[in-house]
């Protein structure tokens, strides 16, 4: 189901944010990359959170370049963190199963999270 990412053009991005306004924050995900990506919205919701937030990370890069700045707070003394970050450090390939070791004889292997079964509660 490997559909390019292409970018948004700032009108495009003008309507998903409109239509994303009044969304969950798992819709809005999932209304970006619909623009982005050609996929259906149902397509889109069968995707692992890790591999609809890899999508999600190479449609940022498109669009707004691989550099990302952020400020956080210390929850102790409220002091105020700014970083910066390049996206490629935090993307991965995301994994096809979650294997989980319960003892070191064995294994399991879990299904992943996707985001029609968050939305879903």
């Amino acid at each position: 189901m490997e559909q390019p990412t292409r970018p948004l053009s700032p009108e495009k991005i003008l309507d998903v944010w409109e239509a994303g306004r009044q969304q969950h924050e798992l819709d809005r995900a999932l209304t970006l990359l619909t623009a982005a990506s050609g996929l259906s919205r149902d397509e889109l919701a069968d995707l692992t959170i890790g591999e609809r937030d890899a999508r999600l990370l190479r449609l940022r890069k498109l669009v707004l370049g691989a550099g990302a700045a952020g400020i956080s707070e210390c929850p102790e003394c409220g002091e105020r963190v700014e970083f910066a970050i390049d996206t490629a450090t935090i993307a991965t390939r995301p994994a096809n199963c979650l294997t989980k070791l319960w003892k070191p004889s064995a294994r399991r292997c879990c299904k992943l999270i996707r985001s029609r079964k968050l939305s879903s509660r």
